[in-house]
């Protein structure tokens, strides 16, 4: 992990003037040194979150990512992670180095293509596009959610078109068996146990709870989803104030 200086945390609770986040708020977002995931980078940024983008060899796309964010956001810590997180244990690793780094992880933005629309998905053995996509979204959404329960608060949003109609690898029930369940079922079931399971020993800032949802974007005749409004949508589901929003599938559209 390449990371710049962790610049000192602002006193004070809550969200700053013109922002969503709780200061020193940190996001790790897949596939996010370009395209779609730099934009929710820069969404995120921009209401105070240090951020960490995930990346699988682009090492010159990370270098230009690093260079300006870091001159575009010069009070956030920017971070590039290069990692495969194509099984369990890369997505357990990816958490644990964030977490290792920065001493906590509070939201996960993860989107199954690199670009700003559907395309190969890094790494690209991994299988089909979404499919692939959606195996790698419920792999980090669970090795995130460990984290977050115990700390009591977090944020967990995927970023995906149709996603109930692709079916993904996912470890939902507590016998922690592999079963292959939508993308859907994963957000609900985990959206569940966070309100079963939220630890007293939590934060000061659990007050804004840890919450499960789903952007899918939609395509209605004469005006489909672009980048902004699914920005947008994440962007508003990651900060303070969305913490009665969990277990959900948005549509973004441009309507």
């Amino acid at each position: 992990m390449t990371v710049t200086v962790l610049p000192p945390a602002r006193a004070g609770r809550g969200s700053c003037p013109g922002t969503r986040l709780t200061p020193g708020r940190v996001a790790l977002v897949t596939n996010g040194t370009r395209g779609l995931g730099e934009a929710i980078c820069r969404e995120l940024a921009g209401d105070g979150a240090h951020v960490v983008a995930g990346h699988w060899h682009d090492d010159e796309g990370a270098e230009k990512f690093l260079a300006s964010m870091t001159a575009d956001f010069p009070r956030q810590a920017v971070a590039v992670y290069d990692g495969d997180v194509s099984d369990p244990d890369g997505c357990r690793r990816a958490v644990q180095e964030v977490v290792g780094q920065f001493g906590q992880l509070d939201i996960l933005a993860s989107s199954p293509w690199p670009g700003d629309t559907p395309g190969p998905v890094l790494p690209a053995d991994s299988g089909p596009p979404v499919t692939a996509g959606l195996d790698v979204a419920c792999l980090l959404a669970e090795a995130a959610f460990e984290h977050m329960l115990a700390r009591g608060t977090g944020r967990i949003i995927t970023v995906c078109p149709e996603a109930g109609a692709h079916p993904a690898t996912g470890t939902v029930g507590a016998d922690g068996a592999d079963a292959t369940v939508s993308l859907t079922d994963l957000t609900r079931t985990l959206s569940q146990q966070a309100i079963a399971g939220l630890r007293p020993a939590a934060p000061p800032e659990a007050d804004i709870g840890l919450t499960v949802n789903v952007v899918t974007p939609v395509d209605p005749p004469g005006s489909p989803a672009g980048t902004e409004e699914i920005v947008q949508a994440v962007g508003f589901l990651a900060g303070d104030q969305a913490s009665f929003i969990t277990g959900q599938i948005w549509a973004a559209d441009a309507r």
